[in-house]
């Protein structure tokens, strides 16, 4: 199921939060522009955000999107806890689908500053490419989830 990471905190049982938040505008690499449809050097707004889980930090999430007019004054002045909601209330942009691979993942340095770790842990990385209902990439996240914490499950079909 498509829910934000507010969702999934609260579906495991806690109260959802942000610690802290980085945003700039910033300019598209290679790997980002692939993922977003854009041209490498584009403008993108990039959000950093520690999610909290009843106050305890629990994952970070790195969010790319393709700039919008003022977006990081409005995001900034009026955001919720969702960004699914900020960009489909702000800026009309509903987000249908997601292709999402998860892997697992050892906590470096960076990552363990961040999220307050006092060893290297466990971490299920979600790198997700959001789509609208056109199929155009509406953003592009890197999530990191504290392993101990959360889990997530994998629907499979016979086509």
């Amino acid at each position: 199921t498509l829910e934000s990471a507010t969702k999934i905190i609260k579906d495991h049982g806690y109260e959802p939060g942000t610690l802290s938040v980085k945003t700039e505008i910033c300019t598209a690499d290679e790997r980002i522009g692939k993922y977003l449809d854009i041209p490498e050097g584009a403008p993108v707004f990039y959000i950093e955000r520690v999610r909290t889980a009843d106050g305890e930090p629990v994952a970070l999430v790195r969010d790319y999107i393709p700039s919008q007019p003022d977006i990081e004054k409005e995001y900034k002045t009026g955001h919720t806890e969702s960004l699914l909601e900020f960009l489909s209330d702000k800026y009309n942009i509903s987000v249908s689908h997601v292709v999402c691979e998860i892997k697992a993942e050892i906590s470096n340095e960076e990552l363990e500053k961040s999220l307050h770790l006092d060893k290297p842990s466990a971490l299920l990385v979600l790198e997700q490419i959001h789509y609208d209902s056109r199929g155009q990439a509406a953003f592009y996240s890197d999530s990191y989830f504290l392993s101990e914490k959360f889990h997530f499950n994998v629907i499979r079909k016979k086509i």
